[in-house]
């Protein structure tokens, strides 16, 4: 499925995968111009649904929906997907806007130094 939308932020015009699981979600949703999770009504009300479920969860830490996209991004990136795609995925219209969301970890530099094997023998 092809998740087509307008972001309001830069007003252009997005095309992106949904994955399997997140259908769901897309299918509470009524007009395509509703939001896209109905039940949160707003930034704030998202962030205290997070936080609830996290506690639930045994979770004690800071928990927003902002935090998602830098998840989002730095998985993608432990994935190896290029982080022009990823910057694609979360609506980027700069590499340097994605770059700040996605962490580069210890193991995804480790592998980049992997590559680096025997080139110098």
């Amino acid at each position: 499925m092809i998740l087509d939308y307008v972001q309001k932020k830069t007003s252009r015009h997005h095309g992106v995968k949904v994955i399997r699981t997140a259908e769901h979600f897309l299918s509470l949703r009524g007009a395509d111009t509703d939001r896209f999770f109905p039940c949160m009504p707003d930034n704030a009300q998202t962030n205290r649904v997070l936080k609830r479920w996290a506690t639930k969860a045994g979770f004690e830490g800071k928990v927003t929906f902002h935090m998602a996209q830098h998840t989002c991004a730095t998985t993608l990136v432990d994935m190896n997907v290029p982080i022009k795609i990823i910057a694609k995925v979360l609506g980027h219209s700069k590499i340097g806007t994605t770059a700040v969301y996605a962490k580069i970890n210890s193991k995804v530099v480790g592998r980049a130094m992997d590559k680096m094997e025997g080139i110098l023998d």
